[in-house]
């Protein structure tokens, strides 16, 4: 089955609103800074240019800021990286940050930039204001998404655990086991605690480990 795809950013008045007022920041303050500290105009020109540039370039990674997903996997563009994350290592994502395993089954998290709620927003109801409401909606999206992509496969991975080879069969069982211990996390400080899911995929593991190890080895 196809994975639907997924693109959310921000609006692009708030986008470029956002990336001059941060480029005009680095460009200005440390050029304003370098005048008072030096003498020397070639210095102020130098480091003038520099920070102008920084400014640029940073700008110009504010205006992108987007998460999306491509190739089986999700991106997250933020402003100063970019990570991406195999879908299959995908485990959730609450509060603008997405949830997945690690290479060593370690629960892992990155903050999604494009989806968050304004500073202005974040220490007063988040529907207050047009930033706040569409940080919300894009949220209920992300999730919505993630529970079709991530949380409506879980019993048919578990049903094709049997037919993995080694590697793959330990790869998803790390990868439920940091489900399962992202769903006690969230238990524990969600005020909705999510639906157990990822432990059908570790039972399913378990049982075929179990079961493999239990066979003979071929003899040589």
């Amino acid at each position: 089955m196809s994975t639907p795809p997924l693109w959310l950013e921000r609006s692009a008045a708030t986008r470029y609103t956002v990336a001059a007022a941060v480029g005009l920041v680095v460009a200005v303050l440390p050029t304003i800074e370098l005048a008072r500290q030096h003498g020397s105009v070639l210095v102020v020109v130098i480091g003038g240019f520099c920070a102008v540039l920084a400014g640029l370039v940073l700008g110009i990674r504010v205006s992108r800021a987007a998460v999306y997903s491509t190739d089986g996997s999700v991106v997250i563009r933020n402003y100063l990286w970019t990570r991406r994350v195999p879908i299959r290592d995908v485990l959730g994502v609450e509060a603008g940050r997405l949830y997945w395993c690690g290479r060593r089954g370690r629960l892992r998290r990155s903050r999604i930039t494009a989806v968050s709620v304004p500073i202005g927003n974040r220490y007063s109801f988040a529907s207050d204001g047009p930033g706040g409401r569409r940080a919300t909606d894009m949220q209920q999206q992300l999730h919505s998404w993630i529970d079709q992509v991530i949380g409506a496969q879980i019993k048919g991975r578990a049903r094709r655990a049997a037919h993995l080879d080694d590697a793959e069969l330990a790869r998803e069982a790390r990868v439920a086991a940091a489900g399962v211990h992202w769903e006690h996390r969230r238990r524990r400080f969600a005020h909705k605690p999510p639906r157990p899911r990822w432990g059908i995929l570790t039972t399913a593991t378990e049982c075929e480990v179990t079961a493999r190890s239990g066979q003979p080895k071929n003899a040589h």
